[in-house]
């Protein structure tokens, strides 16, 4: 069989073939710029090609010394801070009615001021009628009666107590507008012309309400049961 020379390195091929299989690999290789050994800048196991860091001059990879800022890591981070941040807005500011200095460039004020203005706000805005839960009533179900849920344990039971003595009832049916506030009393009984409010501790505002529905409705008779008052009806 016929036989030629490689016309890279001179060895011995077949005849219809112009280099060998090492020197065609290589060849391949380079006319494809795929890097490795085959790379010109490759040579004796490192690359002749260093590149560095502008700033502390370490040595850096070669992607992000050509697509990045031709800087490491942390000198990247010192040079996009402060002035060269690009949300930059004349350093942090500060508190628009304290002076203290924030943490975050997008706020007004520090959280101190911050939470005394919206309960400020909220005082201001959502008092009285502009409340709006102004004339409703809160609704902490507990327990259900005849197709009515009760609020509570004690009221259930005036209610089942009413009807073992044929008493006649009206569970929330009436709201008191009290100028700022509303009142609505749990009970109403019709033959007698009476409200009852089922009561398990006084607060503030049912101190308010109970002086205020007081004064303004003179003629409105209303009883208040505690605790204590329906263990005497042996209600509880």
């Amino acid at each position: 069989m016929k036989q030629n020379k490689c016309i890279d390195c001179k060895k011995p091929i077949t005849y219809n073939a112009l280099r060998c299989s090492s020197c065609h690999n290589k060849n391949k290789m380079k006319s494809q710029n795929v890097s490795g050994i085959f790379n010109p800048n490759y040579k004796d196991g490192s690359w002749c090609n260093k590149h560095y860091c502008i700033d502390c001059h370490i040595e850096i990879n070669y992607r992000t010394w050509k697509y990045g800022t031709k800087r490491c890591i942390k000198c990247t981070g010192k040079f996009y801070s402060n002035k060269n941040r690009w949300n930059w807005k004349g350093g942090k500011p500060k508190c628009k009615k304290c002076g203290k200095l924030l943490a975050c460039y997008t706020s007004i004020y520090c959280n101190d001021c911050k939470g005394n203005f919206i309960s400020t706000w909220r005082k201001r805005n959502y008092r009285g009628k502009n409340n709006p839960m102004y004339g409703k009533v809160t609704k902490a179900i507990r327990l259900k009666y005849k197709s009515i849920w009760f609020r509570s344990t004690w009221e259930a039971n005036f209610a089942k107590w009413c009807d073992l003595s044929g008493i006649k009832w009206k569970y929330e049916s009436k709201t008191f507008d009290l100028e700022d506030i509303t009142y609505t009393p749990d009970f109403y009984l019709p033959e007698y012309d009476y409200y009852i409010e089922i009561k398990g501790w006084w607060k503030k505002i049912d101190l308010i309400k109970k002086k205020k529905l007081k004064n303004l409705f003179p003629n409105i008779k209303i009883k208040y049961y505690t605790g204590k008052t329906l263990k005497q009806m042996s209600i509880l």
